[in-house]
C-alpha cells in the first residue's frame, strides 16, 4: 500500500465488508451509518483534502474557483473539509452522502446536495438529516432527489452542470 497523509490509496480494510481491503476514505464499521462512525478516519481524510486544497491555492488557483465534490464517502469528506475551512470554496457537490462529524462552520458555504430516493447504501433519511444539519450550521443547501439507488442520475448531471456554471462564471 502506498500511504500519503494517513490515507491508503490502494485499499484499506472496511469492517462492514468483512475487513476486505478496498478503496475507501475511512472505515465503515457497520451498515447503520449513524453508529460507530470512524470519526478519526473522517478527520484524517478531511485534513488530507485540506492539504490538497492548499496545494491548489499555492499554485495560484483562487479559492472562489474551487469546488469540492464527492459521492458517498467522498461527499462526507468534502463536506467535512469545507465546514472546517476558515474561508469557503466556490461550493460543494455532495452526492448520495451524509454528515459524520456534526461540527464546523457553514456560513458562506453553498452546497448542491443530491440523493436517490431508492438508495440502499446511504438511506435518503441520512441525506435529509445532513441537509438539515448543514442548514443549521449556516450553509445554503440546494437539495435534489432522483428516482435512483446509490448512483448518479442523468438529470442530476444536467443540474450539476448548471449549478457549476453559476458558481464558476
Amino acid at each position: 500500500d502506498s500511504v500519503t497523509g494517513g490515507i491508503r490509496f490502494t485499499g484499506q480494510a472496511v469492517t462492514v465488508n468483512g475487513g476486505y481491503r478496498m478503496r475507501a476514505w475511512y472505515d465503515i464499521v457497520q451498515a447503520d451509518l449513524q453508529r460507530d462512525l470512524d470519526l478519526e478516519g473522517v478527520a484524517a481524510s478531511s485534513a488530507y483534502l485540506s492539504r490538497l486544497v492548499d496545494q491548489q491555492l499555492d499554485s495560484g488557483i483562487e479559492l472562489e474557483k474551487l469546488v469540492l465534490a464527492g459521492f458517498s464517502q467522498g461527499g462526507v469528506v468534502a463536506l467535512d473539509c469545507a465546514l472546517h475551512m476558515p474561508s469557503k470554496p466556490a461550493g460543494v457537490l455532495a452526492l448520495s452522502t451524509y454528515l459524520a462529524r456534526l461540527e464546523g462552520n457553514g456560513e458562506g458555504l453553498e452546497i448542491f446536495q443530491a440523493h436517490g430516493t431508492q438508495d440502499p447504501v446511504v438511506p435518503l433519511v441520512a441525506g435529509l438529516q445532513a441537509k438539515s444539519d448543514l442548514e443549521g450550521m449556516g450553509a445554503e443547501v440546494e437539495w435534489r432527489e432522483y428516482p435512483m439507488p446509490h448512483s448518479v442520475h442523468p438529470a442530476e448531471i444536467m443540474e450539476i452542470a448548471g449549478w457549476l456554471r453559476a458558481r464558476l462564471k
